[in-house]
């Protein structure tokens, strides 16, 4: 009922082309709402991209809804003005990286190109989203939680380009890292908290740029704005960079510490040792920054002793911030664990959510994005409840 009401809400017919960026939860929204659109105003055009649609995911939803006109595989800065470009001319010219019912994407290339400088992206407008909240009435519609402005600062993972974490299934089709330059990542920035009423800044990169630290956080801890920042971080930071980010408004981290146990942290190609991440929570706590992280298990090598270890060593830090939780790995499209079948992980199957959810028409095996999984070598479910226990505790 609501997806239904939200189609009749806007005469969506005044607009040629629809596009939905849809990631992780967000797909049978974006999918219900665009094919209530369709229904009703069969000439607009309806594009859909973001990670649920990269590979071959993008091209089975294609073949098997014939109301979705393209999907855009990959980023879409350069992809989908082409294809705007193409609509608007009226010629079905390929793109590369676009899928459409009735043109393939140009040959040889599935994947939209990526773009090299990051400086030329426009900044992101929110005026939309601030207008709306204003006229619905920010108290009723947030009660009482901060907004939150996400901004990019770069795309892609240094760390994965050198040794891409077992587990990790983002950046599925290209771990290039990117970064805007620190000058216009100020400018930016500056730029948007003049525009827009909130100090609560969200950098949605997957990995802080290192050298911003002596650049941009430098430069941030001088001018002593009153700002609340979050990054993604490596959990190997130094006491001197830790207060670095804390001067400059950086409050709010994930250093993806995953682990207590140096062997597992081995077994996922984190770059970390149960030493390195314990300092990293110290230094943290002694600079009033908020570290989110968790404790993962399922690696294929990992023993129980390797938890035990860690349930053993929970009492003693006590006075650290506390991890969010404790589970088994689930298992992600485009992770070296899904891609390498050396690396012990068997009988790869979508998750049984998948079936309750889209049509059997569809390939669950080629839309999914995360999957069950058969492995080895693996420490018992008992380990794991055991240092669950200690976690909640």
């Amino acid at each position: 009922g609501w997806i239904k009401d939200t189609a009749e809400l806007s005469d969506w017919g005044d607009y040629d082309v629809v596009g939905f960026s849809s990631t992780f939860a967000q797909n049978t929204a974006s999918l219900a709402l665009g094919r209530w659109i369709k229904q009703l105003h069969p000439a607009v055009k309806l594009v859909y991209g973001g990670a649920n649609f990269d590979g071959e995911m993008g091209v089975e939803y294609l073949r098997t809804l014939p109301w979705l006109d393209y999907v855009v595989s990959g980023e879409g800065d350069i992809a989908f003005p082409a294809l705007l470009h193409a609509i608007a001319d009226g010629a079905p010219t390929p793109v590369h990286g676009v899928h459409g019912q009735n043109v393939a994407a140009a040959a040889g290339s599935s994947d939209s190109p990526r773009l090299g400088d990051l400086d030329t992206l426009p900044w992101p407008d929110y005026r939309d989203y601030f207008t709306q909240l204003e006229g619905y009435g920010r108290g009723r519609i947030l009660s009482g939680l901060a907004v939150k402005l996400p901004v990019e600062f770069s795309r892609g993972c240094w760390w994965g380009q050198k040794h891409h974490c077992t587990f990790c299934g983002l950046n599925g089709l290209g771990m290039n890292y990117r970064a805007k330059s620190g000058p216009r990542a100020l400018e930016e920035l500056s730029g948007l908290i003049k525009e827009y009423p909130t100090v609560h800044i969200e950098a949605v990169d997957n990995i802080l740029d290192m050298k911003y630290i002596s650049s941009v956080c430098a430069e941030l801890a001088e001018r002593h704005w009153d700002v609340n920042i979050f990054f993604e971080v490596k959990a190997n930071l130094t006491r001197t960079q830790l207060a670095m980010l804390s001067r400059a408004g950086v409050l709010r981290i994930q250093p993806g510490i995953e682990s207590l146990s140096t062997n597992v942290l081995r077994l996922m190609r984190k770059g970390s040792t149960k030493l390195l991440n314990i300092r990293l929570l110290k230094w943290a706590r002694y600079y009033g920054i908020d570290v989110a992280w968790n404790v993962l298990a399922g690696f294929p090598g990992e023993s129980d002793e390797d938890y035990a270890e860690q349930r053993r060593l929970l009492p003693l830090l006590h006075h650290f911030q506390p991890p969010m939780g404790c589970a088994k790995i689930w298992l992600e499209r485009f992770s070296p664990y899904f891609t390498d079948p050396s690396l012990s992980i068997s009988n790869i199957r979508p998750r049984g959510s998948y079936r309750h959810i889209y049509p059997d028409t569809l390939d669950h095996g080629k839309i999914a994005y995360f999957f069950e999984h058969d492995s080895a070598d693996v420490c018992s479910d008992e380990a794991v409840d055991s240092l669950r226990a200690g976690v909640a505790a």
